[in-house]
């Protein structure tokens, strides 16, 4: 079965990120196969939440 790449916009703040993995999460535990990509660079805050958590 093929991988699902979950992107969101360019360069995402908190919400975007938050979203991609909340997404990805339920897709994995409905059956599908995916994985969070992200494109640019994300805000600083995303970094430190993610460090952070």
């Amino acid at each position: 079965m093929k991988k699902l790449l979950i992107t969101s916009y360019v360069n995402p703040d908190i919400d975007g990120v938050a979203g991609i993995i909340a997404y990805s999460e339920f897709l994995e535990k409905t059956g599908v196969h995916s994985s969070v990509g992200v494109m640019g660079e994300m805000h600083d805050e995303v970094k430190y939440v993610l460090s952070r958590f």
